[in-house]
């Protein structure tokens, strides 16, 4: 019982991040200048495969590859899809 736990433990020490991730934000989109606008912010990040703006259910789906750099170090608290975790602290205003 006690080696079936080490193994396991030294599984979980050498699991990686999926190269392919899919990330569902919930906006605030109440008309189409405001959903242009989150397509035009998405579609300019690299790594982006497909999104998706869904104005009816007021989510962004995105659907990328990360390419991570072994030799690059990597500050806490930060990931290859930092540029897009930091739209969420965006507060953009509509005028429409």
């Amino acid at each position: 019982m006690a080696s079936v736990r080490k193994q396991a433990l030294r599984f979980a020490e050498n699991l990686t991040l999926p190269t392919f991730q899919v990330i569902v934000m919930n906006a605030n989109m109440s008309c189409s200048h405001c959903s242009q606008r989150a397509s035009k912010m998405v579609s300019k990040m690299n790594g982006t495969i497909d999104y998706v703006v869904d104005i009816s259910n007021k989510q962004v789906i995105l659907r990328g590859e990360i390419m991570e750099n072994p030799k690059q170090k990597r500050k806490h608290n930060t990931s290859p899809f930092s540029f897009f975790l930091g739209l969420l602290k965006l507060r953009p205003t509509c005028y429409c």
